[in-house]
C-alpha cells in the first residue's frame, strides 16, 4: 500500500467517526464513497464561444470617417461615401459615434441620402 493510499484510508477512518458521507477520489481513479452520495464530473474543458469574424480589419470605419469630419466648423456638413463592403448602418453609427467624441452628443445631426447614397453629417454646435 503506496502513502497516498494509506492517507486516504486513514481519512476515511476519521470521516467514518463522525459519520460524515463522502466520496474519495484517489489519482488512479479509484473511489472511496461512504453515504449515498453520487459522484458529478464536470467537462474537462468548457466549450469556447466561436466568435463572429469581424467584417472589416480594426479600424476601418474609423480610418474611412475621420478625414470628413476632423476639420467640420459649426454650420458645415460633410458628405461620406459608402465604402465597398460597409453597410449604411455601420457607416452612420461609426459617424455618429466619431462626432459625439469629437464634439460631444447633440453637436451633431446624421442623415442618409438615398438619392446619392452618402451620409451627410451636419455639426450644429
Amino acid at each position: 500500500m503506496d502513502i497516498i493510499t494509506k492517507t486516504a484510508k486513514d481519512a476515511a477512518r476519521l470521516l467514518n467517526a463522525i459519520r460524515a458521507q463522502y466520496i474519495i477520489v484517489l489519482p488512479t481513479g479509484e473511489q472511496i464513497i461512504q453515504g449515498d452520495l453520487k459522484l458529478h464530473v464536470a467537462d474537462a474543458k468548457p466549450q469556447r464561444k466561436v466568435r463572429a469574424q469581424p467584417r472589416h480589419p480594426h479600424g476601418f470605419l474609423n480610418n474611412h470617417i475621420l478625414p470628413f469630419l476632423q476639420h467640420l466648423k459649426v454650420g458645415d456638413v460633410a458628405v461620406i461615401p459608402v465604402p465597398s463592403g460597409a453597410d449604411m448602418n455601420e457607416i452612420q453609427g461609426s459617424g455618429a459615434s466619431i462626432a459625439a467624441k469629437l464634439w460631444g452628443n447633440g453637436s451633431y445631426k446624421t442623415m442618409r441620402n438615398a438619392n446619392t447614397g452618402n451620409l451627410e453629417v451636419l455639426r450644429m454646435a
